[in-house]
């Protein structure tokens, strides 16, 4: 498995990875759908840019994908402490749980966050 941030070059990539962060949230037994943020879940075509997004590759599929905020003036962070850093829009496959992806994609957040210099880490939103 691998583990990396993408860019804005592979649409498809993109897409893929909105759609592994959709299914992972809409599998959630009474994930109450709203059709704004059903869409912002899965538009990491629309974060790419702004955010480090991050995916797990397994057997050449998109299995996981989360966004990685280093600090806390994001205009996608949900808190104001200065020494920490938030990973948002999280999930792994339905078909990929239970096989320690989400520990992987976790691990690289907290070691992303130190290297950083982020001293706490905050999440909100994630599904695995």
């Amino acid at each position: 498995m691998e583990i990396r941030a993408v860019d804005a070059s592979d649409p498809d990539e993109l897409a893929a990875a909105g759609a592994v962060v959709q299914a992972g949230y809409f599998a959630l037994v009474g994930y109450p759908h709203d059709d704004h943020y059903d869409h912002e879940i899965g538009a990491v075509d629309e974060r790419v840019d702004d955010a480090t997004v991050v995916v797990a590759i397994d057997r050449d599929r998109v299995v996981a994908c989360l966004t990685y905020l280093d600090d806390h003036e994001h205009p996608f962070a949900e808190h104001d402490d200065p020494d920490a850093a938030t990973f948002r829009y999280f999930a792994v496959s339905p078909h990929a749980q239970g096989r320690g992806v989400g520990d992987a994609m976790v691990r690289w957040v907290i070691d992303r966050a130190r290297a950083d210099g982020n001293s706490r880490l905050g999440v909100t939103g994630f599904c695995y």
